[in-house]
């Protein structure tokens, strides 16, 4: 499915109870720590909150760098790191995100003027080697 210029995948429990989704799209957002190149990028990631703290997110961000791994594999103009924002009030999802291998490339928070929020912007690379990912789970 897509969502304006992102793909949107919905993940389900065994029971078809919709648990999270999570979003990826090719962009240029970030493209001054890519020297200009496209990159991909997870506009957006939730998971419903009474299902939280059962390893859904991990498992949505472990699909979502193994689908961004497939675009850079298939397309060498891409940048290979998979980037993403987070606010910086969401604790829990830093905290998932470092644990993936995610690096927080801004030392203080972006203020966001439409939100009024603030958020930090992170990167993992997810350069394919040989048949399996380089650094991914």
């Amino acid at each position: 499915m897509l969502f304006n210029d992102a793909q949107l995948w919905v993940y389900r429990e065994a029971d078809q109870e919709i648990v999270a989704f999570g979003t990826l799209e090719i962009s240029d957002l970030y493209k001054n720590w890519t020297a200009n190149r496209l990159h991909p990028y997870i506009p957006l990631l939730a998971v419903k909150p009474d299902t939280q703290g059962r390893g859904y997110g991990r498992s949505v961000i472990h699909h979502l760098i193994g689908q961004a791994a497939l675009h850079v594999m298939s397309d060498e103009t891409l940048d290979d790191r998979l980037f993403l924002d987070v606010y910086a009030s969401s604790q829990n999802a830093i905290k998932s995100y470092i644990k993936c291998g995610f690096e927080n490339l801004t030392d203080l928070p972006v203020h966001d003027p439409d939100s009024r929020r603030e958020y930090f912007v992170m990167a993992k690379r997810v350069r394919i080697v040989g048949a399996s990912l380089f650094d991914a789970p």
